[in-house]
């Protein structure tokens, strides 16, 4: 149960921030502790042969061993279902701050461009100026 608790603990403080190189940070840890997590699935899984074992033996009341078990096995799914939601948080984070990063681009680039175009607007129509304005208007495509 402690190593749950601390577990817990340590999901709820991951909360994801406003820039994308802590999300990638708090990725990385999520990653880790999600490993960490596989790493003691075979425990669980073995308790829980065990458990059945014992089961079979009748040596212990098997109300005691039912009850132990599936104290067990809540709290696993209550912890796998934690770090599903906060997986599904660190991501939708991750996305909205890559797209926000993306539109931001999008956007210079954008401003950029009419600049470009806008500056053409003082060249002349004889052919010096429209040689300029294939120069300039050629940086587009």
């Amino acid at each position: 149960r402690t190593w749950k608790t601390e577990k817990q603990k340590l999901l709820r403080t991951l909360v994801p921030g406003e820039e994308i190189e802590e999300l990638e940070v708090l990725r990385h840890r999520f990653d880790g502790l999600n490993s960490e997590l596989e790493g003691n699935k075979q425990r669980v899984d073995n308790a829980n042969v065990l458990a059945d074992d014992l089961r079979e033996s009748e040596i212990i009341d098997p109300g005691i061993i039912n009850e132990t078990q599936a104290q067990l096995n809540t709290d696993w799914n209550e912890l796998n279902t934690l770090i599903e939601d906060k997986k599904k948080q660190i991501d939708s984070a991750y996305r909205y701050n890559q797209f926000l990063t993306d539109v931001d681009e999008t956007c210079n680039w954008i401003q950029e461009k009419q600049t470009l175009i806008e500056s053409t607007d003082s060249l002349g129509n004889d052919l010096d100026g429209v040689m300029q304005l294939q120069r300039r208007l050629g940086s587009l495509e």
